[in-house]
């Protein structure tokens, strides 16, 4: 009797062993399932690199194993000389080496090299200089009307405000450096408030045209989207691209 009672019991341990090792088995599967996931990136799996998260390491350049210089089948550029140059520098001798005077002696042309330069940076400051004229016969004093655009009694042109939103948006030259370098070269200044100005100016400018992108990348037949990571005083930021071949639309 007692026998039976063990056999009963051990057949019933045994089914219970069974079912544990099914479940365990289970909960391996399941394990190996959410550690594959987590271990998937955008290196390994079809994910985009903006599931990679703050995880993402900043891109090094490739290590260079070709030959350094023009590659083959590169076509070269050189120099070439000017026909009109702007300026032409004469350079005549006066004495000759045996001391005698050639000043007065027929000049034959020689060699000519060229050196392309570019001129010196100037500012230049326009002046609008308004003026009122009395009608004789109602007495109403006209004025001279500004251009459009010049509202205030000292300001910065089109050009300065057009070439310090290229080097911020297109160079990435943060604002600082702008002002350094605009120092440097004309001896203006802007501050950073000037410069942001000038950005948001050009932003509300282009507005329309950013609307027009964006209505003919959502007519088009085919579109291509894609992404870049872009680092911003540390943190990573995302920067999402929406494109055809006419139109770009940046987010």
């Amino acid at each position: 009797m007692r026998v039976k009672e063990l056999e009963e019991e051990n057949a019933s341990l045994r089914s219970v062993i069974i079912l544990k090792d099914a479940k365990i088995a289970q909960f391996e599967s399941k394990v190996k399932e959410l550690t594959e996931r987590l271990n998937k990136n955008s290196s390994n799996s079809h994910k985009p690199p903006s599931s990679d998260g703050y995880g993402k390491k900043p891109a090094f350049p490739k290590s260079k194993c070709g030959k350094q210089g023009g590659q083959d089948g590169h076509k070269g550029g050189t120099l070439l000389m000017e026909s009109n140059p702007d300026v032409t520098q004469p350079l005549i001798p006066l004495v000759c080496d045996c001391g005698h005077d050639i000043s007065n002696e027929p000049l034959i042309v020689g060699e000519q090299r060229q050196v392309h330069d570019i001129p010196r940076p100037k500012k230049e400051v326009i002046a609008f200089q308004q003026y009122n004229v009395q009608c004789p016969c109602c007495g109403k004093v006209n004025k001279g009307q500004f251009p459009a655009g010049v509202n205030s009694a000292v300001q910065y042109g089109t050009r300065i405000r057009t070439l310090s939103v290229l080097l911020n948006t297109d160079y990435k030259i943060p604002v600082k450096k702008i002002s350094s370098l605009l120092g440097d070269l004309y001896g203006i200044t802007p501050n950073e408030g000037s410069i942001m100005s000038n950005n948001r100016r050009c932003y509300e400018i282009l507005e329309p045209v950013e609307h027009r992108i964006k209505e003919e990348i959502k007519s088009s037949a085919v579109a291509h989207s894609d992404e870049t990571g872009v680092r911003v005083e540390g943190k990573l930021h995302w920067l999402h691209t929406t494109s055809t071949l006419m139109c770009c639309w940046s987010c």
